[in-house]
């Protein structure tokens, strides 16, 4: 992945993540201006934070998954226990599990039902008192670390489901004298103007970005466009009331391939998504869904629990990268010169057949082409050390050069598995298709003249 590079003088083209602007969605984030110490060693203000409480209340990396078998998940990485569906009383069931598991839960609540194929009828008392009676049951259990609401995917055009999802949060706060977070699943097809008129209720800004779902397996740049809406809402939240809602990447497990060939991709596919995800803005993982008795996925299903497992034992494990995500800032130090492959994807979102396409004027259809960078990175400082992530969203191998660090006195590494890259002014970096590096710096440590 590494090789060196004669040192030489180069003119490099910075590739920067993208700005998150004045929203503190981490403590310190927002890309600074070049620093005056490279290193700079100082307390964290995160290491005040409750260890066992998720991120932002504490330094929990948030990362789980719907409806999975609670010891394995413990053994992988995950940090919760993920909500199974079903009523109050399966709910009881799977958080007693969860807890025997080391596991916290993500608890649901809410009217039994879906709303999605029925006319919903305004009952708020009704709903007031089941919420109630729901969250009184645990309220007490320190287990429960998130309130999921239920029914799911409400619609914020419908009045009645904007007053259920008012009511269920509200009554849920009144209950909670912990006051722990409260989340929604929203679906794969919200954007950011949506997301705001449903989150502005909510702890979290989340939705599903299920790329092989809806025809992007080999367009995963989607997926980081999918977190840039999730960012968008979260930062209009921020403006509208100064709560920090944290983006969470929901990502994808309930299907095989179309093709058998690409089995073998499923490992760079997740890897792509989750850090591309976390390079634009992400908080927090959640995955639809653990079940392993579903057909859809019976060929694959091993191939993508692995492929996010592995990513979870580094963001949660001895690596602590989830750390970095959420407490690192920003910096703009490291440059970044891409040497082969695209420099920018044109992703299309909008319609898919060709009849909506000839229905559909110019304009309408120009707004839908969405100019992306192709590699994207982010650099962020993180207790003394630099930390440089690099995303690769092409389907096909591209070659960068990566420098900017002090000439002296820097130790190099790759972050994902501690192997020592020799010091260099420059170093070349080749990425396989949907490929992610990630480099480590470090202060190197003379020792003391005798």
């Amino acid at each position: 992945m590494f090789s060196n590079l004669i040192p030489r003088a180069l003119r490099f083209a910075t590739i920067f993540a993208p700005l998150l602007g004045t929203v503190p969605l981490a403590a310190g984030d927002g890309v600074s201006a070049k620093s005056g110490t490279f290193f700079e060693k100082k307390p964290h203000a995160a290491m005040d934070l409750p260890a066992d409480e998720i991120y932002p209340r504490g330094r929990l990396f948030p990362f789980w998954g719907y409806s999975g078998t609670f010891e394995r998940e413990a053994e992988s990485g995950f940090t919760l226990g993920g909500q199974h569906y079903g009523g109050h009383d399966a709910q009881m069931r799977a958080l007693e599990s969860s807890r025997a598991a080391g596991l916290r839960y993500v608890f649901s609540v809410g009217a039994t039902g879906t709303f999605v194929a029925e006319t919903l009828e305004a009952r708020p008392a009704e709903w007031a008192k089941t919420v109630a009676e729901q969250v009184r049951a645990v309220a007490d259990d320190p287990s429960v670390a998130v309130w999921a609401v239920h029914p799911e995917e409400l619609r914020m055009w419908r009045a009645n489901e904007v007053e259920y999802l008012r009511v269920v949060t509200e009554t849920i706060r009144k209950n909670d004298q912990l006051g722990r977070p409260i989340y929604m699943y929203e679906p794969n097809n919200r954007l950011a103007d949506g997301m705001v008129q449903s989150a502005v209720y909510l702890d979290f800004v989340s939705r599903g970005a299920y790329a092989d779902a809806v025809g992007f397996q080999h367009e995963r740049v989607w997926v980081r466009w999918v977190m840039q809406q999730q960012i968008e809402a979260s930062r209009r939240l921020f403006e509208q009331d100064g709560r920090i809602r944290p983006p969470w990447f929901v990502g994808h497990m309930a299907i095989d391939p179309e093709r058998e060939e690409d089995d073998s991709l499923i490992a760079e596919w997740v890897r792509h998504d989750v850090y591309g995800a976390l390079v634009e803005g992400a908080k927090g993982v959640a995955i639809w869904s653990l079940w392993a008795g579903r057909p859809s996925v019976r060929r694959t299903y091993e191939a993508w629990y692995e492929g996010y497992s592995s990513v979870a034992r580094e963001l949660t494990g001895p690596l602590g990268l989830g750390q970095v995500f959420l407490f690192g800032e920003t910096r703009g130090d490291l440059t970044l010169q891409q040497k082969t492959g695209p420099e920018t994807l044109v992703l299309w979102t909008g319609p898919r057949n060709e009849h909506e396409m000839e229905s559909t004027h110019q304009s309408e259809l120009d707004r839908h082409r969405q100019h992306l960078p192709a590699v994207v990175s982010r650099e962020l400082a993180y207790m003394g050390d630099r930390y440089f992530f690099v995303v690769n969203s092409v389907p096909e191998p591209v070659e960068l050069v990566v420098g900017g660090w002090p000439p002296q006195g820097v130790r190099l590494e790759n972050a994902f598995n501690g192997e020592p890259i020799p010091p260099a002014e420059t170093i070349d970096l080749a990425l396989s298709p949907w490929g992610v590096a990630a480099l480590r710096l470090s202060p190197d440590e003379m020792p003391e003249l005798p």
